[in-house]
């Protein structure tokens, strides 16, 4: 029995990104949200916060996933972030994963919303979440 479908999920992700070479054209990077390196340059994308709820029935354990990736970008305007953003769609909703331990069943494009960072309204900030449904094999 997996427990959980978050590490799965994220590895598989992170994996599916940093193999795109037309992603890593785009971008400075990818990291966890919590492991950026300082004075990174822009733009570059973020592993960011997930949630899971149980999608079990009453004989397949099965986890309901969201999974959030945030995108900064230096750029006046968001065009460069909307950009990433369609690149990430084209990999990601509808798209099979390959998920250690588990039977993907989908990755859907949830919803995405476009910010100004706080600390500096220079740098726009998209962060776009994804539903991911997986089971126990």
């Amino acid at each position: 029995m997996m427990g959980s479908a978050l590490s799965p999920i994220e590895s598989a992700i992170a994996a599916k990104l940093l193999a795109d070479a037309t992603l890593i054209g785009m971008v400075t990077g990818i990291f966890d949200f919590r492991g950026i390196p300082l004075n990174q340059e822009y733009p570059y994308v973020t592993l960011g916060d997930s949630t899971e709820t149980d999608d079990s029935t009453f004989d397949t354990i099965g986890y309901d996933t969201t999974f959030t990736l945030h995108i900064w970008s230096a750029q006046p305007g968001s065009k460069e972030c909307q950009q990433i953003l369609a690149r990430l769609n084209m990999l990601l909703n509808h798209q099979p994963l390959t998920l250690t331990g588990l039977a993907h069943v989908g990755t859907w494009y949830d919803m995405s919303q476009t910010l100004s960072d706080p600390d500096d309204t220079r740098v726009t900030h998209l962060w776009v979440r994804y539903r991911i449904q997986a089971g126990e094999n």
